[in-house]
């Protein structure tokens, strides 16, 4: 064969082999749906549950957090009547022995304690320095209202004061919650209220002075989570109880004034 028939024929070769059936395209498989997380948990915990929340699903891009808040005796309620909760926090052992019985709970665990606080309007012209001085005739005291936690922790942190007696007749209102106390604080409507010291950050710093409550007198609640043993989205109802507990999740409730055994 000639050097030019040797040519054609490699060029022929090269030609019929990039003539060969192209490759079908690849679809790539859709992103399965993210997992719906439903979290159930007390209004003192959603400043802190907020920030966890938004943490623990940059962590889990698969996992969207849905937080609702309640007291916990209604949502404990809610619960046993069907209502969707992946996972429970409460700010009563009570409550999540009740959810414990029926439907039921895993992982069950502490997670943080609470405990009050006096806050004055920043110009304290009451000239409030301790919790005695709500005792004083004419002090105008504000709390939440009985049957509210911080309410009926505020009663109690008088009484262990030994100072009921002089101090509920200087209650000029009974608020909803912590955050109505705060408002009317802040406002000069009050000249003292008694509310947890979570509830005491951020924005509310700026506009109120505060004091603390001695130990021996103080009163604290502490906040438990659990697994809804009814959940079909365990796996990722227990990463989420776990976060809370972890480093992570302990450094924002100490943010926002929570106890934690960190």
């Amino acid at each position: 064969m000639t050097r030019l028939a040797c040519v054609v024929v490699a060029l022929l070769g090269v030609v019929t082999a990039g003539c060969g059936s192209p490759e079908p395209p690849t679809t790539p498989s859709p992103s399965p749906p993210p997992v719906e997380l439903t979290v159930l948990a007390p209004p003192s915990l959603a400043g802190a549950f907020q920030e966890i929340a938004s943490d623990f699903q940059t962590l889990n891009a698969g996992i969207r957090v849905t937080l609702s808040f309640g007291p916990s005796d209604d949502l404990a309620v809610q619960i046993q009547g069907g209502a969707t909760a992946d996972v429970f926090a409460s700010i009563s052992t009570r409550w999540m022995n009740l959810v414990e019985l029926t439907p039921g709970i895993t992982d069950r665990a502490d997670i943080a304690q609470n405990e009050m606080i006096v806050v004055t309007p920043l110009d304290n012209p009451a000239a409030i320095e301790s919790v005695e001085d709500l005792a004083t005739p004419g002090v105008r005291v504000v709390v939440a209202s009985t049957g509210d936690p911080s309410g009926d922790l505020a009663r109690r942190v008088l009484a262990r004061a030994r100072l009921a007696a002089e101090v509920f007749p200087n209650i000029v209102s009974n608020e909803v919650d912590d955050e109505a106390v705060l408002m009317r604080i802040a406002s000069g409507e009050g000249d003292a209220g008694v509310v947890f010291a979570s509830n005491v950050n951020g924005a509310v710093t700026p506009i109120v002075g505060v004091i603390g409550i001695p130990g021996d007198v103080n009163v604290s609640v502490t906040y438990e989570i659990a697994v809804m043993a009814t959940t079909p989205r365990a796996d990722a109802a227990e990463r989420f109880v776990a976060y809370v507990r972890s480093a992570g999740g302990q450094a924002s409730l100490e943010a926002f004034g929570f106890i934690t055994e960190g």
